[in-house]
């Protein structure tokens, strides 16, 4: 079976090991030259380590010129070099090693690993009953098939035999800490259906469980004994241990994947069943809700609520998945639709088009191009030789070229035109397929968007799901009021439009290449909407519910597309400067405005054809004179960024009473030597021939090498330097914080807020990040910050941990409050080390405006506890530069008491960052 001579690799779990090998092609690793550290490994005879970070690492093979390749069928007995992958000890005991000819050279790499490469992705494809060959084809498929891998007791064989896979190389697999190679997963696989299932989380004791866990940053921590290391694999340990892949979990594993029998799949599809008939009832019974729907919608859903459970299981299946033409035979093997016979799978979709919930008839000329797209490249290549037309490269190129010869084909008396032969050859290669009926489709989405549009996350159906079936996350115990958000149908109708186009931005910015032309095409579409539609009063009573009008997502729309799009290289400045013009002019209240002029004034300066310093003055007067008072602080201070590339420049001066205006309007400036500086001489390792990828740094001990982040140098420095525990956390940390204080005032104030929770789904009030939340809630915040600046410690330590108790597995906000604050140890700490005085300022900036104030905060919070002290550090590496909102966090905590710094890390031999006051440290 194995012809081809691949590397060998080792993935070690707890005492067992899986065997996996990879072909030259398979594994690339980003930002690191593992051959540059495997030399430095030999010529010192130290061990290279990797320890936790969020940093990505990609292995490329083609790097790893001296790993030996040893035949599938053997086993190398002689001593390696090994590359461990796998976390703290402390946390994960799992690793994986690499073999190699070099007898003692060790490098260990922690966090995660991303399998890809950029003309191949690889894939797993089921083989026989002993092995999995990884294939080329897509990535979520690798996902997959891998998690199979794991219950199935089979190992993974990596191979490049396959053609080159066209996926783009961004849509790969990562293996982080919620997904490990273990299949540790936010978003588990169900090995039968292909779908999502429940993890086991283990939790701590005086915690409820939930497998729920928000996007928050890791933190990285310095301990008292200084940093937490990983622990290291020698070579000799992975000569002893068996190649054989093992499915069972380690016992320090937090995490295992358990695989579904056909019952607990059919109960998993049942509980989806349930929860969207559940949102289908909940939008009947509520009077507000059900008149926005139409006579036909209502019919509709009640159709759907009498059909058989797999008939509506297939309708449901139809509107979650991708809405295109399915074979009924191979979406019903993909959906894992349980039937007797092939027969019960044509009376069920037979039974769906008299209902009207499907159609069939795909054979129209209007639809070519979406049947062709629909097929896989191989059926278009077959149907291209059919049709006697050569095949080229790519899908995209072969389908444009069926279409263009089908254009020029010109059509007999009596005969079938070009685009019917065609049409006929792809119902040969589709069969009996079909879709979901586009009544059923926008009836599905008008009820779903009536009960999830009060929580973003759930825009798209299958994450409300994930969320609500297969993580079961805990939401804010609220009172719900029944409010009418639209008054309404075609308020809402015109809000549900809006939103789709919204969500097709966001899925065309996700893309690996984000194609300027496709935002181009939306940015126009809501400027035309925008042009067509009226402004809307905001709601007296609720007005920040103004969120949920077609007219404020178009205008965030076009502000997000002109953001994208402005630039001179491969950008349309024109149509930005035209939309801000427009956006400008027909919103001058908005909270946005000093973006728009912002963006709008640097268009001037750099980015239109025609530079003109001049126009950009007088827009910068503008705003300053007319708009201050929509102006947010960090808005002024970006706007005098560029007031003072104004007043400098020496190739485009601007008259003296422009440069006049200016200096008086604008703040005074926060200079960076006004921040204590601090530097620290560290060894980068050498990226391979990426840019914009943050660096990595090497430090040397008494018998390792240590590769590490920036964060890292510094909080290593600062461990040996008299603080000796420290947190990488950013803003989570105080976020964090924040809501062990003010839960309740957040989630259950004590006074009446119109319209704040309407839904049970929600992660936060719908003022959340408005203008409105801290005036709604202005004499609370007041009174709390009075009674945290008058308790005692014992009391302060005693509110936060009841409050973390009470509510840290819940959904917020910010997430988690567990992931910023992951025990109830670390809380007395925090509030010894900060203080009562430091802790309210920052509270009260932070509830001040919590949408603009929530980042920006500094990198490290670093401490003694001995004395009492903590420190507050932004750490830059020589060519990074402090953002305006770092700065002004960093100013705003040294005026209030705090401890800062800034700490450059500097690579050896690099250009130095002059700074008077600061001497230079070395880390080595």
């Amino acid at each position: 079976m194995y012809r081809r001579r691949n590397k060998k690799f080792n993935i070690l779990q707890g005492n067992e090991e899986q065997s996996l090998e990879f072909s030259r092609n398979g594994i690339r690793l980003r930002q690191t030259n593992i051959t540059e550290l495997l030399k430095i490994s030999k010529k010192t005879n130290k061990s290279v380590v990797v320890p936790n970070t969020a940093f990505t690492m990609e292995l490329d093979v083609k790097s790893l010129g001296n790993i030996s390749e040893t035949d599938h069928t053997e086993t190398s007995s002689q001593s390696e070099d090994t590359i461990i992958y796998g976390e703290n000890e402390s946390v994960n005991n799992n690793s994986t090693s690499l073999e190699t000819t070099s007898p003692s050279s060790t490098i260990v790499i922690h966090e995660h690993v991303i399998f890809n490469d950029p003309t191949d992705v690889l894939s797993v494809e089921i083989c026989d009953d002993s092995d999995i060959p990884l294939s080329n084809t897509g990535s979520d498929e690798l996902r997959k098939k891998y998690a199979r891998s794991l219950t199935s007791k089979r190992k993974l064989i990596f191979d490049d035999t396959e053609e080159p896979s066209s996926v783009s190389p961004k849509k790969r697999m990562e293996l982080t800490n919620n997904s490990t190679m273990e299949m540790d997963v936010s978003a588990p696989v169900d090995v039968n259906t292909a779908e999502n299932i429940p993890t086991n989380t283990k939790q701590d004791d005086q915690v409820p469980s939930c497998s729920k866990s928000q996007s928050t940053k890791n933190n990285t921590t310095a301990g008292q004994k200084g940093l937490l290391t990983p622990r290291k694999i020698n070579s000799t340990d992975s000569t002893n241990k068996s190649n054989r892949i093992s499915p069972q979990k380690s016992p320090t594993s937090p995490k295992c994947l358990k695989k579904l029998n056909p019952k607990e799949g059919k109960q998993l599809q049942i509980k989806q069943l349930d929860e969207l008939i559940k949102l289908f009832k909940g939008v009947s019974k509520n009077c507000f809700k059900r008149k926005l729907l139409n006579e036909a919608e209502y019919k509709i859903l009640k159709r759907f609520i009498s059909l058989e459970d797999n008939r509506k299981y297939v309708v449901m299946k139809l509107f979650v998945w991708k809405k295109m033409w399915y074979n009924i035979f191979s979406f019903s093997k993909k959906a894992n639709l349980i039937v007797n016979d092939d027969k019960d799978i044509i009376d069920i979709f037979e039974n769906l088009k008299q209902e009207e919930f499907v159609d069939t008839m795909y054979n129209k000329v209007e639809n070519l191009l979406e049947l062709l797209n629909t097929l896989g490249h191989d059926k278009i290549k077959e149907i291209m030789i059919k049709l006697k037309i050569k095949p080229i490269k790519s899908k995209p190129e072969n389908v444009k070229l069926i279409l263009q010869v089908a254009s020029r084909q010109r059509t007999l008396p009596g005969s079938k035109s070009f685009k019917e032969v065609i049409l006929n050859a792809i119902e040969n290669k589709m069969g009996f397929s079909f879709k979901i009926s586009e009544q059923v489709c926008d009836a599905f989405f008008n009820v779903c968007l009536l009960s999830t549009f009060v929580n973003p996350e759930f825009q798209d159906i299958q994450k409300y799901f994930q969320s609500i079936v297969y993580d079961k996350i805990v939401f804010p115990k609220v009172s719900i009021e029944n409010y009418p958000v639209f008054v309404s149908r075609q308020q809402f109708l015109d809000y549900g439009k809006a939103l789709k186009v919204k969500l097709l931005l966001d899925d065309t910015l996700s893309k690996i290449k984000e194609t300027k032309l496709g935002i181009l095409n939306i940015g126009n579409q809501a400027y035309l909407e925008l042009q067509q539609s009226k402004l809307e009063e905001r709601d007296k009573v609720a007005p920040h519910l103004y969120k949920f009008r077609a007219v404020h997502v178009y205008s965030k729309i076009l502000s997000l597309c002109c953001n994208h799009i402005y630039t001179k290289k491969d950008g349309f400045p024109n149509e930005a400067k035209k939309w801000l013009e427009y956006l400008i002019q027909r919103f001058p209240e908005s909270r946005y405005i000093g973006f728009w002029y912002q963006k709008l004034i640097w268009l001037h300066m750099r980015h239109l054809n025609e530079i003109s310093y001049e126009k950009a003055a007088k827009l910068l007067i503008e705003v300053l004179e007319n708009k201050a008072y929509k102006l947010n602080i960090l808005s002024i201070y970006e706007l005098a960024k560029l007031g003072t590339k104004l007043k400098q420049s020496k190739k485009y001066k601007i008259d003296q009473l422009y440069h006049d205006k200016i200096a008086q309007l604008m703040p005074r400036t926060i200079k960076e030597d006004e921040i204590p500086q601090e530097q620290i001489d560290s060894t980068s390792i050498r990226h391979l021939e990426q840019t914009g990828v943050k660096k990595n740094y090497i430090t040397v001990s008494s018998d390792e090498i240590t590769i590490q982040t920036v964060e890292q140098v510094a909080l290593n420095y600062y461990a040996d330097n008299g603080y000796p525990e420290g947190i990488h956390c950013e803003s989570s940390l105080v976020n964090g914080l924040l809501l062990l204080f003010f839960w309740d005032i957040i989630y259950n104030p004590s006074i009446n807020i119109p319209a704040i929770f309407i839904e049970p789904i929600q992660q936060g009030p719908l003022d959340i990040f408005t203008e409105y939340f801290y005036d709604n809630r202005k004499d609370l915040f007041k009174e709390r910050l009075n009674e945290i600046s008058c308790w005692s410690v014992d009391k302060l330590i005693d509110f936060a941990k009841n409050n973390w108790k009470n509510h840290c597995y819940k959904v917020s906000i910010f997430g988690l409050i567990q992931n910023a604050i992951r025990s109830l140890d670390i809380i007395p700490k925090l509030i010894n080390v900060i203080g009562r005085k430091l802790l309210t300022s920052i509270f009260a900036r932070l509830i001040e405006d919590l949408r603009m104030y929530r980042s920006g905060m500094p990198d490290l919070l670093i401490w003694n506890i001995e004395k009492q002290h903590c420190k507050f550090v932004e750490v830059k590496s020589e060519n990074d530069r402090l953002a305006v909102n770092q700065l002004l966090w960093l100013k705003y905590l040294k005026d209030n008491g705090a401890d800062v710094a800034v700490c450059w890390v500097h690579s050896r031999g690099s250009k130095r960052k002059i700074i008077k006051s600061s001497p230079v440290k070395s880390k080595t």
